[in-house]
């Protein structure tokens, strides 16, 4: 199968969208009609074996590295999830061969290098699938919107880099580009700077053997508008201050720390730039694998332990109790982030408190607040200064659009949100999205708030509000249109340390 670049792929989806627009507007003749479904079905079919592909590249890639692997230690078990890899791995491939004939995914990975995630190995230069080619870095969603700061390149970093889980309004825009980070990448270098700390108290060696895992997990993140790998270092970054918020670092020991922001980390691995319900609709292996039930979030928990699992040395850092916990906690922080539970999750939290029955010092109703953490830091641009939110808001609804082209040529039911035909509707479904969903999380979540400034209400909600307030001013106008208005020096977010 030949590569496609995304524009290209933007342009051949915009073209059959104007032409469908225009058949069933000024065409009546059926032969006309009846062949262009065909091709619009063709391309589907071609479009979704490469998200299938990108699926099948991931999953196998890191079955086979774990297979290649020799783990001696006496504390890992039999590779238990080595065999569901292989179950994912093999679907997945046998789907994406049915609908594309012609192409044997397995018979082509058979063929091609397994890498291990080794220091030695340059994430960049390693294939994500077997026919999508050498990664890029997809982890730029665009320059800062800031008002530019006279620090030197190194100066920045050092600042910047140093109030990661500290500064929510940190310039993480102008991090990201800085060539350190632009190179390297964002879990990589951001991902280590969160973790620091907290590996130097679990062990030694934490903090040499982490950056390879590191690597591995952002390798994996594929280069979609929103959900790459800078999102889920951000993540990472506004999960850490609000679990900071709560007492998480007097409450929670080392290795429980390090689950917290390795589940932030791993939240996203893997996505392809679609939903649950898509996936499902569709027929997609990972759907069949995991029953519908939280498709992508339980695709992103397998992937974190299997790169996790593939590091022998990192892996016996733990002991084999302390394994257990991690993965019963990142598992839980993981699969809450499926928005379909959303509502679940925040009221199970508000209705054992007013039972009477909730105490933070219960571990269990602890890590019931730290899923409100993480689910509030993966929606967490909403609760970012105007300046960076707008940006974030754009590259997400560039991912939805991309969706909704696809389910457009399926003649499946778009929502609004993945319409581009509605783009000026964008102001008024984000103020009914925090009023909604965004707005109780973060009233909960002050319920717990012990920090001495009140750092959840008079920063992150104070940020929220003013974007509520933005939104209505700019009523009807879609987001280019915003981003075209000229920055206001005068609104320069302050810094917010914690």
């Amino acid at each position: 199968m030949h590569n496609t670049s995304g524009i290209d792929r933007v342009l051949i989806r915009s073209a059959v969208l104007s032409v469908d627009r225009y058949l069933k507007q000024f065409d009546d003749n059926d032969d006309i009609c009846e062949s262009f479904e065909i091709i619009k079905k063709a391309l589907v079919v071609f479009d979704h074996s490469r998200v299938s592909y990108s699926i099948c590249g991931t999953a196998l890639s890191e079955f086979l590295t774990l297979e290649s692997l020799s783990l001696n230690s006496e504390d890992i078990s039999p590779v238990n999830q080595g065999n569901l890899a292989s179950f994912v791995s093999r679907n997945a491939c046998t789907s994406a061969a049915t609908i594309c004939s012609g192409f044997d995914p397995l018979q082509s990975c058979k063929g091609s290098k397994v890498h291990r995630c080794d220091d030695d190995v340059d994430p960049l230069s390693r294939m994500n699938s077997a026919n999508v080619g050498p990664i890029t870095p997809g982890w730029s969603i665009g320059k800062s919107r800031r008002t530019p700061t006279t620090l030197d390149t190194e100066q920045m970093y050092q600042k910047y880099i140093g109030q990661l889980g500290r500064n929510w309004n940190l310039d993480l825009l102008a991090l990201s580009n800085l060539p350190q980070v632009a190179s390297a990448g964002p879990i990589y270098c951001m991902g280590a700077a969160l973790l620091k700390d907290i590996g130097e108290r679990i062990h030694p060696e934490f903090n040499n053997l982490l950056p390879p895992v590191l690597k591995c997990l952002q390798d994996v993140y594929l280069p979609n508008p929103y959900h790459n790998a800078l999102h889920a270092a951000t993540v990472g970054h506004m999960a850490k201050i609000l679990a900071s918020c709560i007492g998480a670092d007097q409450r929670l020991e080392g290795y429980e720390q390090f689950a917290f922001i390795m589940a932030a980390l791993s939240h996203d691995a893997g996505h392809p730039g679609r939903t649950n319900a898509f996936l499902s609709q569709t027929g997609n292996p990972l759907a069949i694998v995991y029953n519908d039930n939280s498709i992508l979030e339980n695709y992103h928990a397998f992937l974190a332990f299997n790169i996790m699992r593939s590091h022998a040395d990192f892996y016996k850092i733990f002991t084999g109790e302390q394994w257990v916990q991690i993965r019963k906690r990142m598992i839980q922080l993981i699969l809450a982030t499926d928005m379909k539970l959303h509502f679940t999750h925040v009221n199970s939290v508000k209705e054992r408190r007013q039972s009477g029955l909730f105490s933070l010092d219960n571990k269990d109703d602890f890590w019931l607040v730290l899923v409100l953490c993480i689910k509030a830091g993966d929606v967490g641009h909403n609760f970012l200064p105007w300046v960076d939110h707008l940006v974030w808001t754009h590259v997400l609804f560039q991912e939805f659009y991309l969706q909704g082209d696809e389910e457009h040529l399926l003649s499946m039911p778009l929502l609004l949100f993945f319409d581009r035909t509605k783009a000026a509707d964008i102001p008024q479904s984000q103020l009914g999205f925090f009023q909604g969903f965004t707005k109780p999380m973060l009233e909960e979540l002050i319920v717990y708030d012990t920090s001495p400034q009140g750092y959840i209400s008079n920063v992150i909600l104070k940020n929220a509000m003013q974007n509520l307030d933005m939104w209505a001013r700019h009523s009807n106008k879609t987001i280019p249109q915003i981003l075209n208005e000229p920055h206001d020096d005068a609104q320069e977010p302050p810094e917010a340390l914690f």
